[in-house]
């Protein structure tokens, strides 16, 4: 399969970026590139994915296809394809556009980008099964490089509800199966703003296990090594402890680069009055690269991005690797750079677009070589940890890499299981009830305390069957406590003889505590050969290890995390 070739890879040392054939500096001058679904084109996928969907199961004949909207009722109202089934979203082109997969898009933008003396484009989803050859090569031969998120909409850490189970962390890696062979991938971001203040620092540990995780899956899989890192928001509260936290402890679990969305400079300002000199001075011992992962404020239009000048003058490259203009596509949020009318299928210059071509063609920062690096700049001494105070809460203890092998013997063990309901309101109630009868503690991480429940990497159906079985079990396997109005069901007998060797070392015993992390090693007992009796006979205690405000949170999580996995 034909790979990029034109674009030598970007390498680390110390907090700069360097080409990795010549040594000289690199500066990242970026613009996002990604265009949101419209209402009109997801309706039209949506109603393209049920006809297909028809025809899969030779239904063709009963409904007649046609692009009229009687026929399209008519087809959706079908038993088949009841009005709460939305599997068409198990489609990733229809959740997002993948910039990268529309071959006849990129051609068309790449001279644009040139002209606008771009050098990186930032892709916020990427669908690992299409395929991104043409788009990558002709942009590496352009001289452009691609920086990637890990996430797509329905698949990532959600600040409230946080979670690195094996439904992201399988996502994460496919991601980079499809695109660590590109020679301009200049690296991923595990994570676009999740934590955004003070009351949701819980999440950054998640986050934090997702960098350690993907790097190591990086190296175990033998690819180039392609930085992992983090982009943040420019919260005041957690600006600084974040960016420490990110960058504190071991190396395999820090962050190879980080960015921060920085939108403080508006319109006609300077580098004091804007607030840039403060944020350089707040960042200037630290250890990795670290840029503007988006900019350009708004509300003056057209925007004279006038920060650009300042951003690589010698006020500020001492410190930053350059920014990532926010965005090129002009949409209802009023960002963007150029209109695309994409019935004529061209491109319209707005007056933004020349002012940041402007900009950045005058942007001539002084280049250091790699060899120029200090022979005195510790970069390799480990950073301290920020302490836990009223504002960052966020535990060092990590949560366990997800274990699919385990969640898989998890589920296969199970007497009990949850049905593919869609009803989300129920959820909510279900889960009030189980985890006012039944212990969820093993399902659940918190990002503040560092104790991770010994299932809380399994995803969310895995999950709720886990506390349904554990109530079922409770009331001496009556079939009537595996039911729920129909949310619950008894699952198809195994046989467990044929599971032991494999799966016996993977659960958990009854009596064991929760687990911290242990450099992404799950720490806890495991099953013994009694576990049955074990349920028999040592019942649960009523929720005992939960108090009421979690099990309410629990219940609001877990609904979400299942609208997420069903829809």
């Amino acid at each position: 399969m034909k790979t990029s070739a034109g674009a030598p890879p970007i390498m680390i040392k110390g907090n700069k970026f360097f080409y990795s054939n010549s040594g000289t500096q690199f500066y990242l001058k970026g613009i996002a590139y990604q265009q949101t679904l419209d209402g009109n084109l997801l309706e039209q996928q949506k109603k393209e994915f049920l006809k297909e969907k028809l025809r899969s199961i030779e239904m063709a004949s009963a409904v007649e296809l046609s692009n009229d909207d009687e026929s399209f009722e008519a087809a959706s109202i079908n038993p088949s394809l009841d009005s709460s089934d939305f599997s068409y979203l198990t489609d990733e082109n229809l959740r997002y556009s993948d910039p990268l997969a529309d071959e006849k898009s990129c051609i068309r933008d790449i001279p644009y980008l040139v002209d606008l003396n771009v050098n990186v484009i930032r892709v916020y989803s990427i669908n690992p099964l299409e395929n991104h050859d043409v788009c990558m090569n002709a942009l590496s031969e352009a001289g452009i490089y691609v920086m990637a998120d890990l996430s797509e909409p329905f698949t990532s850490i959600n600040r409230k509800y946080p979670s690195w189970n094996t439904k992201i962390y399988d996502r994460y890696k496919s991601v980079i199966d499809s695109m660590s062979k590109y020679n301009n991938v200049l690296g991923f971001f595990a994570g676009n703003e999740v934590t955004n203040d003070h009351t949701n620092t819980d999440a950054s540990p998640f986050v934090k296990a997702a960098i350690r995780d993907t790097k190591a899956y990086i190296s175990e899989k033998n690819y180039r090594k392609i930085p992992v890192g983090y982009s943040s928001n420019d919260d005041a509260d957690t600006r600084v402890p974040m960016a420490t936290y990110f960058n504190c402890g071991d190396k395999e679990t820090t962050a190879d680069f980080y960015g921060i969305n920085m939108y403080e400079w508006c319109g006609y300002s300077s580098f004091f009055s804007s607030g840039y000199s403060e944020r350089t001075r707040e960042f200037k011992n630290y250890t990795i690269p670290i840029f503007f992962s988006e900019f350009g404020c708004n509300l003056v239009r057209p925007r004279p991005f006038q920060e650009v000048e300042a951003l690589y003058s010698p006020l500020m490259t001492s410190v930053w690797s350059g920014g990532i203009a926010y965005m090129y596509h002009e949409e209802e949020n009023k960002y963007g750079v150029v209109k695309v009318d994409k019935n004529e299928n061209t491109v319209k210059k707005m007056d933004d677009y020349k002012y940041l071509q402007k900009a950045y063609g005058n942007a001539k920062p002084k280049l250091l070589n790699i060899d120029d690096m200090s022979k005195n700049l510790n970069t390799e001494d480990l950073v301290n940890c920020p302490d836990p105070n009223d504002v960052w809460k966020a535990a060092q203890a990590l949560p366990p890499t997800p274990n699919s092998s385990k969640c898989e013997c998890l589920e296969k063990s199970l007497e009990c299981v949850a049905s593919a309901s869609k009803n989300t309101g129920d959820f909510v109630k279900l889960y009030g009830i189980l985890c006012h009868e039944v212990d969820c503690s093993e399902i659940v991480g918190n990002g503040t305390t560092g104790e991770y429940g010994y299932y809380s990497d399994c995803d969310e159906k895995q999950k709720l069957s886990y506390i349904l079985n554990e109530y079922y079990l409770k009331y001496y396997r009556d079939p009537q406590s595996c039911d729920f109005k129909g949310q619950a069901s008894l699952a198809r007998s195994s046989s467990k003889k044929s599971m032991k060797n494999t799966c016996d070392d993977l659960l958990l015993k009854k009596k064991s505590g929760k687990q911290s992390e242990d450099n992404g090693k799950n720490s806890a007992e495991h099953v013994d050969d009694d576990v049955d009796d074990d349920h028999e006979n040592g019942q649960r205690s009523a929720g005992n290890n939960l108090k009421v405000d979690l099990i309410v949170e629990l219940a609001v999580i877990m609904a979400y995390g299942i609208f997420k996995l069903t829809f």
